[in-house]
C-alpha cells in the first residue's frame, strides 16, 4: 500500500442520528489487514433501506451503535484488493472482489478503503464492468435466503407473490424465484411498469391482490402498512416470510391471529449464496437493474432517492477517488 493511498481514506459517516444533513465527510486511517482480512480499495457501494434507517436512528443496527457514534454506513462493496493478510491465499493484490461486509453491527462501506474478512467476499475479476456489482450483495442475499425460507415446504412450480417487487430486493427476488423453479407474481403500486413486467410472470396492484384473495405464499419485502395489508388478504394456512425487521413482529402477530405461518429473517453473509447469485448474473439469468448512481460526496442525494419510495432496482454509490 502506498503512502498516497494511506493518506486519502475519505469516509462518509454520521456523528448523530437524523436526516441526511448528518452525513459528513471524515478522514479515517487506513488500517492494515489482520491475518484473515483483505484491504479493498472501494470502487462502488450500494444504498440499502437499512442504511437509511440506521442513519435515522431506527432499527437494530442503530440501537446497537448508539453509544459508538460517529459510525460509517453501508455494507455492500465492490473494488480491488490492495493488501492481504498473512493467512489469505485465495485472494491476491489487484483482484476485484465483492461482498456484504460488516453486517449487521459494523457498517462502513461509504469510504475509499475498507477491511473485509476473507469469509465475506468473493472474486468478481471475471466481470469487465464491475461499476455497480455491489448492488448484487445484500439485496441478492436477502432475496435468495428469504425465498429459501418461504419455499422449504412448497413444491416446485408453486405460485409465490412478492410485494415491493420493483425495489432492490424485490426485482432480484422475482428473478431468483423463477431460477429456483417457482411461478411468481409481482405486487406493485403501478402494475403498468414495463420494468417489472419484464421480470415477472404476472403483475398486480396491491388493490388487485387484496381483491383476488387467492395467494398462499407471500414474500413480504415491503413490511409496514403494505405488508400488513397483504397479509390480511391471505388465506388461512398460507405462508409468509417478511423482510423488514422493524415491522416483523407486527406482521408475525397479525399472521398468527389468522392461522398463517409467518417468520422474519435476517440476512447473513454467505459466500456460497453470493457465488450462486454471481453465477446467475454471469449466465444472464439474473439482471441487476440500476435506478441511479451518485458519487460518495452526493450520498445525501442517494439517501433521499431511496427514501422517496420511487426507486426501481438499486441505487449505487461510485467512488470518484477510485
Amino acid at each position: 500500500m502506498t503512502e498516497q493511498a494511506a493518506s486519502q481514506n475519505k469516509a462518509m459517516v454520521i456523528e448523530q442520528f437524523g436526516d441526511t444533513t448528518q452525513l459528513k465527510q471524515f478522514h479515517l486511517p487506513v488500517m492494515a489487514p489482520n491475518d484473515n482480512q483483505v484491504l479493498i480499495k472501494i470502487h462502488n457501494a450500494a444504498i440499502n433501506p437499512i442504511d437509511v434507517k440506521t442513519r435515522a436512528g431506527i432499527g437494530f443496527a442503530a440501537a446497537q451503535n448508539k453509544e459508538h457514534l460517529p459510525i460509517g454506513l453501508g455494507y455492500d462493496v465492490c473494488g480491488q484488493i490492495v493488501a492481504v493478510g498473512a493467512a489469505v491465499s485465495e485472494f491476491s493484490i489487484g483482484e476485484v472482489v465483492m461482498g456484504m461486509v460488516g453486517f449487521p453491527l459494523s457498517p462502513g462501506c461509504y469510504q475509499d478503503y475498507r477491511l473485509a474478512d476473507r469469509s465475506e467476499i468473493i472474486s468478481g475479476s471475471s466481470v469487465q464492468d464491475f461499476s455497480s456489482m455491489s448492488g448484487l450483495c445484500l439485496s441478492g442475499l436477502t432475496a435468495l435466503q428469504g425465498l429459501r425460507l418461504l419455499t422449504e415446504d412448497l413444491h416446485l412450480g408453486a405460485h409465490i407473490y412478492i410485494n415491493a417487487a420493483g425495489g432492490g430486493v424485490g426485482h432480484l427476488a422475482l428473478q431468483i424465484a423463477r431460477n429456483l423453479g417457482f411461478e411468481v407474481t409481482a405486487i406493485v403500486s403501478n402494475p403498468d411498469q414495463t420494468f417489472v413486467r419484464s421480470l415477472a410472470s404476472y403483475v398486480v396492484s396491491y388493490e388487485q391482490f387484496v381483491e383476488a384473495n387467492d395467494a398462499q405464499a407471500l414474500f413480504d419485502v415491503a413490511g409496514g402498512a403494505r405488508g400488513l395489508k397483504c397479509i390480511a388478504a391471505l388465506k388461512t394456512d398460507s405462508q409468509v416470510v417478511t423482510v423488514p425487521t422493524v415491522t416483523a413482529q407486527e406482521c408475525i402477530d397479525l399472521a398468527n391471529s389468522m392461522n398463517i405461518a409467518c417468520q422474519g429473517m435476517l440476512v447473513s453473509s454467505n459466500t456460497a449464496d453470493l457465488t450462486q447469485l454471481f453465477l446467475w448474473y454471469q449466465e444472464g439469468q439474473l439482471k441487476l437493474h440500476i435506478d441511479s448512481q451518485f458519487t460518495f460526496s452526493d450520498v445525501a442525494k442517494a439517501h433521499n432517492r431511496v427514501e422517496s419510495g420511487l426507486t426501481q432496482g438499486k441505487v449505487i454509490l461510485v467512488n470518484s477517488n477510485y
